[in-house]
């Protein structure tokens, strides 16, 4: 993964909108969050336009790194289930202009077919 222009590992689903506070300021009127995942410091949120990634930096976690991959600017997707001895499920997105970003899930929090359905419905 060194090779990425951000990776978030370690996330969990969590109910959506629940760090709203995080990230309401990039979202458009009649945005909807259909996804949010987190980790102990970073949150990947997936609504019906785009991916936000909040990476926490530092030791005190006060520098952030929000990035908003829009769909319409996704060239690419992958996932890779969760197998018997791997302890995440993956996504790696393409996008024009960024490159290659990489998301973990921890195995069991999410069905990673989910996510790949929705980013089908909106890239191409």
């Amino acid at each position: 993964m060194a090779d990425s222009a951000l990776e978030l590992k370690n996330l969990a689903a969590t109910d959506p909108g629940a760090n709203r506070d995080k990230y309401d300021y990039v979202l458009v009127p009649g945005e909807e969050v259909l996804l949010e995942f987190k980790s102990i410091r970073d949150l990947c949120v997936i609504t019906d336009r785009k991916i936000i990634a909040l990476n926490v930096q530092g030791l005190t976690g006060r520098k952030k790194e929000l990035l908003v991959l829009p769909f319409s600017k996704m060239t690419a997707f992958s996932t890779e289930s969760s197998g018997a001895f791997d302890v995440e499920a993956e996504l790696t997105v393409w996008s024009s202009g960024i490159g290659k970003v990489e998301f973990e899930f921890i195995r069991g929090t999410i069905d990673i077919r989910e996510i790949g359905s929705i980013l089908a419905a909106h890239i191409g």
